[in-house]
């Protein structure tokens, strides 16, 4: 999977990921989203369906037979085996799907984006880390705000998660995203680490 340089981009949830990638994106930099192919794995269609029914039931999906995200996740946060069982499913084929997409596309580097890089042990296929940061105060508050959800669910949700001070010992490079920061100053540090990558690049083939 290293033939090229190969970014790992994680971060909390809410930290604002998405907003970076969409910088990363708008300076033509292929972003590959871990989540949204987890997601597309699991869709009715998707080669993990059948085998997530199989095993957490029927009673996980919607009207339309759609696996609903948050009765999964409900389960899965309550219970590390299930947890695990449901990451031993899915992750081989996430990591399968991501190693095709990075042969396919074409950039002067490539991102992964995963929000649980480093739980998942996803970082051993990059060559570096890259940490969208933030305080778990601004975390709750986004949390709370974007998906409408109580503080004891926000709480919940950020547990199942490794500390903020342990994904920063695996940083290789930071982007700091607090809530009074302007998006002119994130994609400005966006556009920093971009020139330093590209300065990798050129190191790596001289």
């Amino acid at each position: 999977m290293k033939d090229s340089l190969i970014i790992g981009l994680t971060g909390g949830i809410a930290s604002g990921k998405s907003t970076v990638c969409k910088f990363f994106s708008n300076l033509s930099i292929p972003i590959i989203d871990a989540d949204q192919i987890s997601h597309d794995l699991t869709k009715i269609n998707g080669s993990a369906y059948s085998e997530v029914i199989e095993y957490f039931g029927e009673n996980i999906t919607g009207e339309n037979g759609d696996i609903d995200r948050k009765k999964l996740g409900t389960i899965v946060f309550n219970s590390k085996s299930k947890k695990e069982k449901l990451e031993s499913i899915i992750h081989p084929k996430v990591l399968s799907t991501i190693q095709a997409e990075i042969k396919s596309r074409r950039g002067e580097y490539k991102i992964i984006e995963v929000p649980l890089l480093i739980e998942s042990g996803f970082q051993e296929f990059t060559n570096r880390i890259l940490v969208v940061d933030c305080s778990t105060e601004t975390q709750m508050e986004r949390l709370m705000k974007r998906d409408g959800v109580t503080e004891e669910y926000a709480k919940n949700i950020l547990s199942n998660q490794i500390d903020r001070e342990t994904r920063l010992k695996f940083a290789n490079e930071i982007v700091i995203n607090e809530k009074n920061n302007s998006l002119l100053k994130l994609e400005d540090q966006v556009k920093k680490i971009h020139n330093f990558y590209l300065d990798l690049i050129r190191t790596y083939k001289k």
